[in-house]
């Protein structure tokens, strides 16, 4: 299952898929050193409050979207551990290595700039953020990325946000697909290959892995690639 770790309705979505699926194990794309990989609360407040601020839109209603959206974050993470708690499933949480800055390899200034109006208006809104968050909140790049792109969803309408994010899952996926993997990416995917074998070997049902979607879904020798000999269905999270 290729996942947008942003998806904003991922939640929803990924609990919809696995309720259909029904697998007996499922495998994240998750660190398991550190279980809950999100925004820590305390976090989410000093955002909200920093973005109320500087937009100065400081009332209740704004700042409650703010921290609906950032708490969005980490979804993946989040149902793995509702999921262990309930132990209707078998969770897995392959523990791929990581570079500095992860979630930023991928150089989207290497992108075609000819995308729809609200596209350019959102990434316009994503690079302010970002300056703003790696600046004079001094967070890391891939923090500060991840920060970025969910503060810029309390700007879209409801609507526009469901055509943005199936955007990102389709025609601006399709220019990040033929964007060569980094080393961090064929590692990943080699160690996510052998865990998946490992647990597919021991068990008697279906497994179900949730990754990033360029893992399952980019032009190279990917993850679904290396595992074909599994026979394995491969679907995007937005199919649900």
């Amino acid at each position: 299952m290729g996942v947008l770790h942003t998806d904003p309705f991922g939640m929803k979505r990924l609990h919809s898929a696995i309720n259909k699926i029904q697998p007996r194990e499922i495998t994240f794309e998750l660190s398991a050193e550190d279980p809950a990989p999100f925004f820590k609360e305390d976090l989410v407040d000093i955002i909200a409050e920093w973005l109320c601020l500087e937009t100065n839109l400081d009332d209740q209603s704004y700042a409650k979207t703010v921290k609906h959206f950032l708490r969005q974050d980490g979804y993946e993470a989040k149902l793995a551990l509702a999921l262990e708690a309930s132990k209707k499933y078998q969770i897995h949480r392959i523990d791929a290595p990581l570079g500095p800055d992860h979630g930023t390899e991928i150089d989207l200034s290497e992108l075609d700039r000819s995308e729809p109006t609200f596209v350019k208006e959102q990434e316009t809104i994503v690079n302010y953020f970002f300056q703003k968050l790696n600046t004079e909140m001094r967070l890391s790049r891939g923090m500060a990325t991840v920060l970025a792109e969910y503060l810029s969803y309390t700007f879209l309408s409801a609507k526009e946000l469901e055509k943005h994010t199936e955007y990102r899952y389709t025609e601006r996926f399709q220019k990040i697909a033929i964007l060569p993997p980094g080393e961090i990416t064929l590692q990943r995917d080699q160690t996510m290959e052998q865990r998946i074998r490992k647990i597919w070997r021991d068990t008697d049902g279906d497994l179900l892995h949730v990754g990033g979607l360029y893992h399952t879904h980019g032009r190279y020798h990917n993850l679904y690639e290396r595992l074909k000999d599994l026979h394995p269905q491969r679907r995007k999270l937005n199919e649900f």
